[in-house]
């Protein structure tokens, strides 16, 4: 299976650490958060290509991070896509970039998708077992009763079964209690609706708008995710995570 990994934004909220350092690309515990992300990935033995969006500011900081990794690693080939932003004022957003990335690459379903920013303490092989069981557009969801956090994130509503009733993003008052990351396996179909998505959809910045858009034409599924994930939208939650992760390594 391929990833595609969307890594364009320019983190405002964390400078200055992300003033020279993209995001995905900041260490935590000793790990740059990319990197975790794709260990974890390539530990399920099911990824077999990645191929990653950034932007042009970016650009040149993720080809120096490949050579590193792919000198470490040459059995995950990765393949880098600048998007020409320049600033936060000029990105694309991210459904643009997933749109750019799957015509330019040409890229097909079953296609996993996930931000580059992704922090989780969680096992990717029951998320993608659960699709080769039953295939289908699956994304990831977890439960929280947090209000504060609820409305921060993009919260989806669920029926008995598990498919995605509506999903909205950062909700004043949410009505669901799950949250859905952006980390999504998206089949042939639900990818052929990009270009009609694009011309039709006012916001193209948050992921989980396409998902939202999705859900109301065709069937989308949520997997319910056991483990943690963290929001490091923030300097105090990026430090947050690293105590916590740090303080698990020290673990006997």
């Amino acid at each position: 299976m391929k990833v595609l990994v969307l890594a364009a934004g320019f983190a405002t909220r964390l400078r200055p650490l992300t003033e020279k350092t993209p995001k995905p690309l900041l260490e935590v515990a000793g790990r740059t958060i990319l990197d975790r992300m794709l260990d974890d990935l390539a530990a399920t033995g099911a990824i077999h290509e990645v191929f990653l969006v950034t932007n042009h500011s970016h650009h040149h900081a993720f080809l120096e991070w490949r050579d590193r990794r792919c000198h470490e690693d040459p059995r995950l080939p990765i393949k880098i896509l600048d998007d020409g932003a320049t600033s936060n004022e000029n990105r694309l957003g991210a459904v643009r970039d997933l749109g750019s990335a799957v015509a330019h690459w040409q890229l097909a379903g079953p296609l996993l998708v996930a931000a580059g920013d992704n922090l989780f303490d969680f096992n990717f092989d029951h998320f993608l077992q659960d699709h080769a069981g039953h295939p289908r557009s699956l994304v990831l969801a977890y439960p929280e009763s947090d209000p504060v956090k609820l409305a921060r994130s993009g919260v989806a509503t669920l029926d008995s079964d598990g498919r995605i009733l509506a999903l909205v993003e950062k909700p004043p008052q949410p009505r669901g209690q799950w949250i859905c990351p952006p980390v999504y396996l998206f089949e042939q179909d639900a990818l052929a609706e990009l270009p009609t998505f694009l011309d039709q959809a006012p916001d193209t910045d948050a992921p989980g708008n396409f998902v939202a858009w999705l859900a109301e034409r065709k069937l989308v599924w949520a997997h319910r995710m056991q483990g943690a994930r963290f929001d490091v939208g923030n300097l105090e939650n990026y430090h947050a995570a690293a105590d916590w992760l740090a303080s698990r390594s020290r673990e006997p």
